[in-house]
């Protein structure tokens, strides 16, 4: 009976840790969707619009940060922030 419990609890651990950490995840980025909606003032049309928006904008940031001019600047404002020691040892 011991190793069967231990048996099932290693298994099934993993799995809805996993599960309610992925939904925990979504819940924030749909929250944090829906608010950046109210802001510009537009109907949250269905459950889900503000995780899409969400996953839109960081993929934009990443097309932005794909083009030189935006990844030189980026470049060069972290080489600017590093000269400063604060910012050195925590980043």
């Amino acid at each position: 009976m011991k190793n069967t419990l231990s048996r099932g609890l290693t298994n099934l651990l993993p799995m809805v840790l996993s599960l309610w950490l992925f939904w925990s995840l979504f819940i924030s980025l749909d929250g944090l969707g829906h608010f950046l909606l109210d802001i510009v003032d537009l109907e949250n049309t269905f459950v889900g619009a503000g995780f899409i928006l969400v996953a839109v904008l960081v993929f934009i940031s990443g097309l932005l940060f794909s083009f030189s001019p935006f990844a030189w600047l980026y470049g060069w404002i972290e080489q600017q922030l590093m000269k400063f020691p604060l910012f050195k040892s925590v980043y």
